[in-house]
């Protein structure tokens, strides 16, 4: 059996580099996994390591994960440990992936056509985005 327990940050990106996170762990000894679902610039992923990491938080280790991993976006010296998909560099909306707050409820992970993309987040049509599966 394994032990765990879960904390949770928000973190705005696009640009908007803050995050936040309830701080109630103490993570003394303990092996921490940071779960995020995609590497793009590497920014964030890079804060909240720096985060987890600081010598004072404690941690025994300190490892990520991401859903996704876009190819040829990193803009830092830093990598995931563990990677489920890597995809092109194309906007991905679906299964909690957002465009400024639509199609995050796509059950799949879908990518939206660059001409397609618009101020304020609306997509031509009345349908979700096409059924482009970038994650296999």
């Amino acid at each position: 059996m394994v032990h765990y327990f879960h904390d949770y940050a928000s973190v705005f990106s696009m640009r908007r580099r803050r995050h936040r996170h309830s701080g109630r762990l103490d993570l003394t000894g303990e092996h921490v996994l940071l779960v995020d679902d995609i590497f793009d610039s590497g920014r964030t992923l890079e804060a909240i390591l720096s985060d987890l990491r600081d010598p004072r938080r404690g941690a025994a280790s300190v490892r990520s994960l991401v859903l996704l991993r876009k190819a040829g976006r990193a803009e830092v010296d830093i990598a995931p440990d563990f990677v489920g998909f890597d995809i092109p560099d194309l906007f991905v909306v679906g299964y909690g992936l957002d465009y400024d707050g639509a199609w995050r409820q796509l059950p799949h992970v879908a990518a939206l056509d660059p001409g397609d993309i618009r101020p304020g987040g609306t997509y031509p049509g009345d349908t979700a985005p096409g059924d482009d599966d970038v994650a296999g």
